[in-house]
């Protein structure tokens, strides 16, 4: 009645009721009898690997499609989208906690808790490989036996492997099985081996090299040492105490209580030691001359009952930091060993007994080469100081005699830049001089011209003379801007000079504002623009030069409305923490970086040499007393998108 005679695991529950997974699916026997109505329908599989009953008699089933448990009259299943880390399942337990932990093909551990899976991986310290069985001991600890992956001991989510490389005698473990003694037996292909959990403790902490295990095969009574049962449990203590494991050879059974005493290692000694392949004498310790050499030492012990099984460790003193697992070779190499002096030991453990003596201390001396000498070392110091010393000796001679030609060098171009000056301040004294003369002389009849003009103008209006009022209206303005060219130039060179005075006074900027703006509205509107502004009332006060201030805002408000037409030009202000910052904008031709680069160099006009007749000295003159107020002037522009000159300020007063 069962569906397939290839049976993997058996459970009997709380209700008395076995469950029997198959490879075909899963039965349940009542009473001697099976009862297909008491299975629920609704696995996914009938590759069955495991049936077990959690802490709350909930019936679980590991198959080759997830992870399913008993609900009512039908099962329900857990898949990779519920968090498995894969859907083809090889083993299942159940813990005192109530958890259900199912193990992957290929690895992967999971953990099913109050309806929420956790996984664990290599991250976790879980080997990649397939895990056969988990057994978990009386303090909560889980230990489990993997496909190529050895031992692992898992606690508070964290896990680690003990493997052939740690002393086990196989990396494959199929069953787990607690003697209830504090010893763990452990099945492979090898046999049945023994391993104390005291000992794996003390491996971990590294109080010990090595962790002993004994191995039981056939020659202590295994009909085959291959233990690799296929179905769970494959080992088991019954209630008696005895251990029960499924080989090929049929049940073998042991009584971890009545077992022989631990065979007693007899100790090793030294037979022969080789340098270099040649045979040397090791009676009173042994001499290695200086070079490259190889140092072979051949030890053994006199081990009678299964000389194959002997296993050997080894420690060169001075080098080796734990004596070396060496298994069952009789020989320790070593090559290119530093100078030093080296002692040598080696013990046995014969039928996996306990190690035994080691053999009495070998001395080995390994001589150094002149070079490797305490003497040579010193020497190389003594020279390397005195080559230092020298050295210094002679880069301080050099520096000194550079310090001094460096000396002359900067006192000759202090002398240089010193004649320079004066020239420099010289010239520029000239140069103001000259200025201020030429200027002088010209003001005064540009002033006598402008005034007679309005004479002539006045006399004109009465007269109704209206086209010489228009022509002497040309001539005024001529000479008005012929005035401002000569203004200009006089600014810049007392700004050249450092000559020009600056007086600073607390401003009223709301209305100071207001003032220029009325002064220079006609002549933003006189090519059909608008003048705005925008914040004027916030500003409160500033301490600056008033004159010169409104020197720069009259320039770029006029310097504005000269390049727009039919536009608006609009003056923004702003209190920043710890400066006023001003803004001109418009909405002109607009500036191409090639002209932005020039724009503040005297002399220099932008938007092709300015059509409006402009000297190239009033944004320069700008930045200059701007910097002189402690501020700047910033440009931002583009083709055809307007200008915006920026006037940055320091905040002296709110």
């Amino acid at each position: 009645g069962l569906p397939d005679d290839t049976v993997v695991s058996i459970h009997e529950d709380r209700d008395g009721v076995a469950w029997i997974a198959t490879k075909g699916g899963l039965a349940a026997i009542k009473e001697s009898r099976v009862r297909p109505d008491l299975v629920p329908p609704g696995l996914p599989s009938g590759d069955l690997y495991g049936v077990t009953e959690d802490a709350a008699g909930t019936l679980w089933v590991a198959s080759d499609a997830g992870l399913s448990w008993r609900e009512g009259r039908r099962f329900r299943t857990l898949g990779t989208a519920d968090g498995l880390p894969s859907l083809r399942l090889r083993m299942m337990t159940a813990t005192r906690d109530g958890s259900v932990w199912a193990g992957a093909a290929g690895g992967g551990l999971a953990r099913v808790r109050n309806g929420k899976i956790t996984t664990f991986d290599e991250s976790s310290g879980l080997p990649r490989a397939t895990l056969y069985t988990l057994h978990e001991d009386a303090d909560g600890t889980l230990w489990g036996g993997t496909l190529g992956g050895g031992l692992v001991k898992g606690r508070n989510g964290r896990f680690r492997s003990f493997t052939t490389r740690d002393g086990l005698h196989d990396d494959t473990v199929y069953e787990i099985v607690d003697d209830g003694l504090g010893k763990l037996w452990l099945t492979s292909n090898r046999g049945v081996s023994v391993v104390s959990r005291s000992d794996l403790d003390a491996f971990e902490a590294g109080r010990i090299p090595a962790v002993p295990v004994a191995l039981y095969g056939v020659a202590e009574g295994l009909r085959s040492r291959e233990c690799n049962g296929a179905g769970e449990p494959s080992g088991f203590r019954s209630r008696d105490g005895r251990l029960w494991f499924a080989t090929l050879g049929g049940a073998a059974v042991l009584d971890p209580r009545h077992l022989p005493p631990p065979p007693v290692s007899p100790a090793t000694r030294v037979d022969q030691v080789l340098v270099d392949g040649r045979a040397v004498g090791f009676g009173s310790g042994v001499v290695v001359p200086p070079g490259p050499a190889t140092l072979e030492i051949r030890y053994t012990a006199p081990v009678l009952r299964l000389p194959n099984r002997a296993r050997f460790r080894y420690r060169l003193a001075g080098f080796d930091g734990q004596p070396l697992d060496a298994g069952p070779r009789r020989a320790a190499i070593y090559t290119n060993l530093p100078p030093g002096t080296y002692s040598f030991t080696a013990s046995v453990s014969a039928d996996d007994g306990p190690f035994g003596p080691p053999n009495p201390e070998l001395t080995i001396r390994v001589e150094p080469r002149p070079y490797q000498t305490w003497w040579f070392l010193a020497l190389c110091v003594v020279t390397a100081l005195g080559g230092a010393w020298a050295l210094h000796t002679v880069r301080v001679r050099l520096l000194r005699a550079r310090a001094r030609e460096l000396e002359g060098l900067v006192a000759e171009r202090t002398r240089s830049l010193l004649l320079e000056k004066e020239r420099t301040e010289e010239a520029n004294r000239v140069k103001s001089q000259f200025l201020a003369n030429v200027t002088h002389d010209l003001r005064t009849p540009l002033n006598a011209i402008i005034g007679y003009t309005d004479l002539l103008r006045e006399q004109a209006d009465e007269r109704n003379l209206s086209d010489f009022s228009d022509d002497l209206g040309r001539i005024r303005r001529a000479a008005e801007h012929q005035l401002a060219l000569v203004n200009d130039v006089l600014d810049l060179a007392k700004v050249e000079a450092g000559r020009l005075d600056v007086t600073v006074v607390r401003v009223d900027l709301p209305a100071f504002l207001a003032d220029i703006l009325a002064t220079v509205e006609p002549v933003v509107r006189r090519d059909g623009n608008r003048l705005e502004a925008e914040g004027l009332g916030t500003m409160g006060t500033i301490r600056t030069d008033p004159t010169r201030l409104r020197q720069i805002l009259l320039n770029l408000l006029s310097n504005a409305a000269r390049h727009t037409t039919n536009g608006t030009v609009r003056l923004e202000t702003e209190r920043a923490p710890g400066e006023v910052v001003l803004r001109v904008r418009d909405t002109g031709v607009g500036l191409a970086p090639d002209e932005i680069a020039v724009l503040f160099q005297a002399f220099s006009q932008a938007r092709g040499g300015d059509s409006q007749g402009g000297t190239g000295l009033g944004l320069d003159i700008s930045r200059r007393l701007a910097r002189l107020l402690g501020g700047d002037i910033s440009v931002e522009s583009a083709p055809g998108r307007g200008s915006t000159f920026t006037l940055h300020l320091p905040a002296g007063e709110t």
